[in-house]
């Protein structure tokens, strides 16, 4: 019986924030599949408004922040490459993880409240 498992030998991170932008410059909505089968178009401003207008007592609205311009698949191969340089032959797996990107607003009712409690 041969197993196999990964062992990390090295693990490092890099903080883009400084070579990101603080203000936002564009806000896409993604319509929900029934709309895109539709061909609707849904702006920022329709969908703030049926979120707001809506009487459900659970509902939720999502914003994530994503980085635009940003090509992750070369970057990639450029640490590679200069992980490879030192003479480092093992595999080596580059991945990127999204920290505080999300923001969810919520209704303010009680089954609200309940529905999304951690208990």
């Amino acid at each position: 019986v041969t197993k196999s498992r990964d062992v990390t030998e090295f693990d490092f991170s890099i903080d883009p924030s400084p070579y990101i932008c603080e203000q936002w410059w564009r806000v896409a909505v993604i319509p929900s599949a029934e709309a895109r089968r539709g061909g609707e178009t849904v702006t920022f401003r329709d969908a703030l408004e049926q979120y707001t207008l809506s009487n459900k007592k659970i509902k939720e609205i999502v914003l994530k922040k994503l980085c635009h311009g940003w090509n992750l698949e070369e970057l990639k191969k450029k640490l590679i490459a200069l992980v490879r340089s030192t003479g480092y032959e093992n595999s080596i797996n580059v991945t990127y993880n999204r920290i505080n990107y999300k923001i969810a607003a919520r209704s303010s009712s009680t089954l609200s409240h309940f529905a999304n409690s951690t208990l």
